[in-house]
């Protein structure tokens, strides 16, 4: 959706996402998240 709206994305990749939440094993639960650097040429 971002190239749909005009954008390059210039970078990108996944990271983990910590929440405030554990596991009944005491384990912080992270999330996969993925960013991206996106950028409009003139």
């Amino acid at each position: 959706y971002l190239r749909a709206a005009g954008l390059t994305v210039i970078a990108g990749g996944e990271l983990p996402l910590l929440t405030t939440e554990h596991t009944a094993e005491g384990v912080r639960i992270e999330l996969p998240s993925r960013w991206y650097v996106a950028g409009r040429t003139v």
